[in-house]
């Protein structure tokens, strides 16, 4: 099994492989958007996903952010979890098995969410590489609406440099296919208003 690093490095290489292919044109996000505070980007209607996260987690399953490396192992564990469960379902094509991805992948976003509420996105020097890649993993397999929650965070981190911008781009890109977008641009626009919300605040 490819470890979440490896994983979430070939995702970020495939999405630079789609990005090359897409057309120029812009297909949406014409409206204002807003990433600050908890107000809503105003986004084209889309069909909702499946994967719908509970806005809290127990607070027995939330690592000690004061620990590094409790957060570290937390956001791995929950990584793997996440990816062994997709590679099950894509297998083995069954409603269980797709029971199984969705109840990972909320647990592994609850967790994430509320990480991201307490203290931010967490940076390198917290969790390491592979920390960062078990997080990213994690917000791509989420609900569109978590998506564009987590979406100014990492920006955040990227800009202190806690982050490398491969992961800005990638969750982005994600965010902007997802409504229907098919280019480069619409996911640049995201990370931009976000930049310019979060140097304003």
């Amino acid at each position: 099994m490819s470890s979440p690093s490896h994983t979430a490095s070939g995702r970020l290489r495939g999405t630079a492989a789609w990005l090359r292919r897409i057309d120029s044109g812009l297909a949406g996000y014409r409206a204002q958007r807003s990433c600050a505070g908890g107000t809503r980007l105003e986004l084209p209607p889309v069909e909702p996903r499946a994967v719908q996260v509970h806005p809290v987690a127990a607070e027995t399953d939330l690592p000690n952010l004061d620990s590094g490396f409790a957060l570290r192992h937390q956001l791995l564990r929950l990584a793997t979890a996440v990816e062994r469960a997709d590679q099950e379902a894509l297998h083995h094509r069954s409603e269980g098995a797709r029971l199984v991805y969705l109840t990972e992948v909320r647990n592994a976003v609850q967790v994430l969410v509320d990480v991201v509420n307490r203290g931010g996105w967490p940076g390198r020097v917290l969790v390491g590489a592979d920390g960062l890649a078990a997080a990213l993993t994690i917000a791509s397999n989420a609900g569109l609406s978590e998506q564009i929650r987590l979406l100014p965070a990492l920006e955040a981190t990227v800009r202190n440099g806690g982050a490398p911008e491969e992961d800005l781009t990638h969750l982005a890109a994600l965010i902007a296919r997802a409504v229907g977008s098919s280019s480069l641009e619409d996911a640049a626009l995201l990370v931009k208003a976000c930049a310019a919300e979060g140097a304003a605040a």
